[in-house]
Parts: C-alpha cells; sequence; structure tokens
C-alpha cells in the first residue's frame, strides 16, 4: 500500500511537522509513503528528517521563482506522472496551496484525494440558497476531494454548516501527540528566580497574536510589579523584527527572550513554569497539545477553534477571551502566583492527552477514513 501526501514546499512549520508525524505513523503501520513537494525546495533538515523515517521524498518541479504563495498549475501534469510512477493508491493533500493541483491529479489517475483543513474554519452564515452555491465553489477550490478532512470537530461542523452540500464528505480527527516520559512533576520555583512563561510556534503576529502575550508581560511587570518574571518564544518566522521592536517599545526586552528554532521544542519546555497560547485563529494546535503531555501549566486563548476542544477551563488549562492581553495578564499572575493550581492544572493536562488525543488514535482514525485495510 503507497500513500502519497502532498506539500507545496518543506519548511519547519505546523502543517509540514504534522505531515512528518503522520507519515511516520503510517510506516509504523507497514504503509509505504511518498511525499510530493509542488515547489521542490524547502529546509535541508525537512528532507533529512522525511528520510530519515523511510519516506521516498519526490520534488515535482524545479524551484519556483515567482514567490511561495504560487504554484503554476502546470505542474499538474508532472503530479499526475510521479503519482502513477509510485504507485500511489490514495493521496492526502495537506495544504490549501496544493489542493486544486492534488485533487485533479488525482481525478486523472481515479485515485482518491483526502483535502486536510488544518486551519481555523469559521461558520458563515449566509442565504439558504448561497450556501449550495458556495458548497460547489468549494469544491472547486479544493480540487473535487473524495474526502475532506477537518483537525478539529467545532471546524468540521461549521464547514458541513457553510457548504451543506459537502457535508457528506467531511470528517473530523483531531490531531494527536505521543506523550514523553518525562514529564513536570515539581511545581515550586524560587521566589529568587524567574518564572518563565514559554510560547512554541510561529513568531506570526496576526495568527498568533504574541503582540497580545507582550502586552500581557507588561502588564504584569508595571501594574503588578512582577520583576521576576520572563518570557521565551520558541520558534522564528516572519514577525520576529516586529515582535522585537515591540517588546523595545513596551520598555520589556529585558524579560523577553528568543530561542529560535528548536529541534526538539518538549525537552525545551520542561524548565519553564508555563505555556501560553495567545492564537488569534487557531485549528487544533500541536504547540499546546505538546506542552499538556509534558504536565507544565497551560494558557490558550478562547479562539474560534481549537483550544476550547483541548482544555476544559479551570481544570487542565485556562482559557482567555481572544484578543483581551488584560484578561490574558489576569490568567498569568494566576498561574504565578499558585503553586497548587499550576499542579492541579498540569497533571489534569497530562491526563487529557494521556485519554484523548493520543498520536497512534490519530493514525487509526486516519486509516479508517481512508479505508486502509491493516493488519496491525
Amino acid at each position: 500500500m503507497n500513500v502519497g501526501i502532498i506539500l507545496p514546499y518543506l519548511k519547519s512549520r505546523g502543517t509540514e511537522l504534522q505531515a512528518l508525524r503522520i507519515a511516520d505513523g503510517f510506516i509504523k503501520k507497514k504503509i509505504n509513503v511518498v511525499l510530493f513537494v509542488i515547489q521542490g525546495w524547502g529546509d535541508a533538515n525537512m528532507y533529512n528528517q522525511f528520510n530519515k523515517i523511510g519516506v521516498k521524498v519526490v520534488n515535482v518541479g524545479k524551484p519556483n521563482d515567482i514567490g511561495e504563495k504560487h504554484i503554476s498549475f502546470i505542474r499538474v501534469f508532472s503530479l499526475i506522472k510521479l503519482i502513477y510512477i509510485n504507485k500511489c493508491e490514495f493521496i492526502i493533500n495537506r495544504a490549501t496551496l496544493t489542493s486544486r493541483i492534488a485533487g485533479y491529479a488525482g481525478r486523472a489517475l481515479f485515485v482518491p484525494v483526502v483535502a486536510v483543513l488544518s486551519g481555523c474554519i469559521n461558520k458563515t452564515v449566509v442565504n439558504k440558497y448561497l450556501r449550495g452555491v458556495f458548497s460547489v465553489i468549494k469544491f472547486i477550490l479544493l480540487g473535487c476531494p473524495s474526502k475532506i478532512i477537518s483537525v478539529s470537530l467545532e471546524g468540521g461542523e461549521n464547514f458541513k454548516k457553510s457548504y451543506p452540500l459537502l457535508s457528506s464528505k467531511v470528517y473530523s480527527i483531531q490531531n494527536g501527540v505521543e506523550v514523553p516520559e518525562q514529564y513536570i512533576d515539581n511545581y515550586y520555583f524560587e521566589k529568587d528566580k524567574d518564572f518563565v512563561f514559554c510560547f512554541s510556534g510561529s513568531l506570526d503576529l496576526n495568527r498568533k497574536g504574541i503582540d497580545l502575550l507582550l502586552h500581557a508581560i507588561q502588564i504584569m511587570i508595571f501594574t503588578h510589579k512582577v520583576k521576576n518574571v520572563s518570557l521565551v518564544l520558541i520558534g522564528s518566522g516572519k514577525d520576529l523584527y516586529k515582535i522585537t521592536t515591540m517588546s523595545k517599545e513596551l520598555k520589556i526586552e529585558q524579560y523577553v527572550k528568543f530561542s529560535g528554532e528548536i529541534k526538539d521544542p518538549i525537552s525545551k519546555m520542561l524548565n519553564y513554569n508555563a505555556f501560553v497560547l495567545p492564537s488569534r485563529r487557531e485549528g487544533m494546535p500541536n504547540a499546546l497539545l505538546e506542552a499538556m503531555s509534558i504536565g507544565i501549566p497551560c494558557i490558550a486563548s478562547d479562539c474560534n477553534t481549537g483550544p476550547r476542544e483541548i482544555i476544559s477551563n479551570n481544570e487542565n488549562g485556562l482559557l482567555v477571551p481572544s484578543e483581551n492581553s488584560i484578561e490574558l495578564a489576569k490568567s498569568m499572575m494566576k498561574i504565578y502566583s499558585s503553586e497548587k493550581l499550576r499542579r492541579y492544572l498540569g497533571v489534569n493536562a497530562r491526563k487529557t492527552i494521556k485519554k484523548s488525543f493520543l498520536f497512534d488514535q490519530m493514525i487509526n482514525h486516519f486509516i479508517d477514513v481512508l479505508g486502509i485495510k491493516n493488519d496491525q
């Protein structure tokens, strides 16, 4: 059994890393994986990681010189040839950018194509007659897929309501993570040391809301007079300079540290006191799942989809209203001030992941939805 996964390029970001995890899960189930990189470029480390787990990586074309957000549709012919040569029986498309090229290549070969929607899916309120028209348009834009997978339950339901003619094709498979052996079991921190909040993800202001987190840290320092606090931002992204500049403008640059890309962010988070995800929009955030899997107390914004499916407020984490740095600061102060609360939230967070968000459960759901017969 050969399954093809399609990505526009290979960066060390959430979509690509999740594709790597899914590929690894398939291979462990004795399912061969071929990765098609449409633009033919990416981080050398990501190519190595796919090769290391046994994935055959195929560049569909040479690097595109007109920008990463544009893909020449003519590459569909190369993709058709490569899917045929590699005898793929299913195609999983992991990015909206490659939806049409993946869908039409699959249709040309009568190979089922599954479109994975990993971003936030908002409920669209439109006239019931227009919903039918929009359903057809969306189906075409997604490349006429055989099945559509949403990584969040709420996102899947929103999609069905917005595009009712496609509802029979929609499935929801929540992301899952492997639970590491190491975890946090000491929630005490010495007052003469910094209490460290951390964030892990793309440094994208518009999507991840890091500006809200900076303002919350400023409130803690200048309003609540907390001086033994710091913030570590794990990751890279297009807004690194803007975030650096903003931290200086807010006069908190000495409290904000940048770690850059880290191969294993989970091991880094073991050294910190709390995790914060202030996103404006999410699908099903892997960073939050990973943080909870090691028992670090977590705070997340209650954006349209994602965190509210993982966190039960005041039980296994704290949810705060989106776009509200004042409420975010209040929740950060609660975590900072109470060892008992940190322990309660952290222990329950790890239990939640073990019960409902295991990686192997996610892979089995994928296999079921794809209809792959697997003896394991």
